[in-house]
């Protein structure tokens, strides 16, 4: 382990998708901050994915699960994923993004991800039971398998 400069920060995008190691988030970023000498509220997590044009991040990872963040012009929603309806807040569904950033293709999308919607961001608590994992791990995954043959 060594210490970072001050005001450094870790910035981390993602997790392991279950293929390599199941590590709880308060572990990972617990982890981080020891070997780099930095307070957890320096470990910055960035939620985003290929299919938006806007990425959520967070403010540090003091509490797990952190609060997702995002600039004014995407919404986060977690509705009912059998009758469409947004939750209540501070329950838990799947999570929809409206990304007005999407100016000429659609502009919401429907994730697998369960979440909790607030009014500061929404919590990311991970994928739905039952679907299968994804994620830009996942190609590199693919590709390093692919390239063995």
């Amino acid at each position: 382990s060594f210490a970072l400069p001050a005001g450094s920060r870790l910035f981390d995008t993602g997790g392991f998708k279950g293929l390599s190691r199941n590590i709880a988030p308060d572990e990972f970023y617990g982890t981080l901050s020891f070997q780099f000498g930095i307070p957890r509220r320096l470990c910055i997590n960035m939620y985003g994915m290929t299919e938006l044009s806007t990425q959520f991040y967070d403010w540090g990872n003091d509490v797990c699960p952190s609060v997702k963040r995002g600039p004014h012009w995407i919404r986060t929603r977690a509705i009912n994923p059998l009758t469409g309806e947004d939750m209540p807040r501070g329950e838990v569904g799947i999570l929809a993004h409206c990304d007005l950033a999407h100016f000429n293709i659609v502009s919401t999308i429907l994730t697998e991800d369960a979440g909790i919607a607030r009014d500061d961001g929404f919590v990311f608590l991970g994928r739905t039971d039952g679907v299968e994992a994804k994620g830009c791990s996942m190609a590199v995954e693919e590709f390093l398998t692919a390239a063995r043959i």
